[in-house]
């Protein structure tokens, strides 16, 4: 099974929620691809495949 996972957030408990839930659906055998901004937290799970195309935050 394939997911693409869309997570627009970059810091924040919302961003620590989504690398999580990513990160235990990999575990699981679904193969992940993680639509995120650079800034997005690390993932070290194997099966999650990050494609960094949002742009990041920027903070005022």
């Amino acid at each position: 099974m394939k997911l693409l996972y869309f997570a627009s957030n970059e810091h924040g408990g919302l961003a620590d929620y989504a690398r999580e839930q990513a990160c235990a659906l990999a575990h699981r055998g679904v193969e992940i691809e993680l639509v995120c901004a650079p800034g997005f937290p690390a993932t070290a799970a194997p099966g999650i495949l990050r494609t960094e195309i949002l742009r990041e935050t920027v903070k005022r």
